[in-house]
């Protein structure tokens, strides 16, 4: 699928989580879509989220820019445990095309990367260990907390 001729709709499973998450990007949002990845941005008070999921990798990278293209490190409304963050790379599952829509499996753990490119933090940890031990996820007999 080379252009994006309508509504594509993003389903991002989270196996803790009774109902998949569905996102409804219009088609002036979507960036790219085609057998290798998809590309969408959607705008809220002046910061730009912009999505990127992959057909081939396991994780898919958010990132907040301006209006301008410039990243930035949006404030939290309301402020979270989370600290504020310019990156999130989302450990998932790689992206499954289907028609007008992209499929994917949240694994839990986030790597948050500041505006500096150096500054990060891995989250989520405990619900990726609870998964695991809860069978919802399968993994090597390793613990990432450890």
């Amino acid at each position: 699928m080379e252009s994006a001729p309508g509504l594509v709709s993003d389903f991002d499973f989270h196996p803790d989580e009774q109902h998949v998450r569905h996102f409804r990007i219009p088609p002036g949002g979507v960036l790219r879509l085609d057998a290798e990845m998809f590309v969408c941005e959607a705008e809220s008070d002046g910061i730009v989220l912009r999505h990127y999921a992959f057909c081939d990798v396991w994780f898919k990278i958010n990132v907040t820019i301006d209006r301008a293209g410039t990243v930035v490190e949006p404030e939290l409304s309301p402020p979270t445990i989370v600290k504020s963050f310019a990156y999130n790379c989302d450990i998932a599952t790689p992206m499954q095309l289907g028609s007008g829509a992209v499929y994917a499996t949240d694994l839990f753990l986030d790597v948050l990367l500041r505006k500096d490119g150096v500054s990060h933090e891995v989250v989520d940890l405990d619900e990726f260990d609870q998964a695991v031990a809860n069978a919802e996820i399968a993994t090597s007999t390793y613990s990432l907390s450890a």
